[in-house]
C-alpha cells in the first residue's frame, strides 16, 4: 500500500484512530505556526538591522567636516599666532 493512499484530502492518516488523527493535525498546526513565527521574527530582525546600520553613502564624511570654520578664519588664526609669537 502506498503511503499517499492512506491519507485523506487534508493529508491526515485515514487508518488511525480519530483521536490520534486529531493529535497529528494539532501537531502539524503547531509546527506550521512555529515556522511562520520564526520567519516573521527573522524578517523583523533583518529589517531592524538594516535600520540600525547607516548606508555607506549616507555617512561618508567625518564629524570634523561639520565644523563651520572657513579657510579665511583658519588663515586669520595662523596669522594672529605668528604675530603673537613675534611679540
Amino acid at each position: 500500500m502506498d503511503v499517499a493512499e492512506g491519507l485523506d484530502s487534508s493529508g491526515l492518516l485515514i487508518n488511525v484512530p480519530k483521536r490520534q488523527r486529531g493529535l497529528n493535525l494539532r501537531l502539524q498546526q503547531l509546527a506550521a505556526a512555529a515556522q511562520q513565527k520564526e520567519a516573521e521574527e527573522s524578517a523583523r530582525a533583518a529589517a531592524e538591522q538594516e535600520e540600525e546600520e547607516p548606508a555607506p553613502e549616507d555617512d561618508w564624511y567625518s564629524s570634523d567636516d561639520d565644523d563651520s570654520t572657513t579657510i579665511t578664519d583658519v588663515l586669520k588664526n595662523i596669522k594672529s599666532m605668528v604675530s603673537f609669537k613675534k611679540m
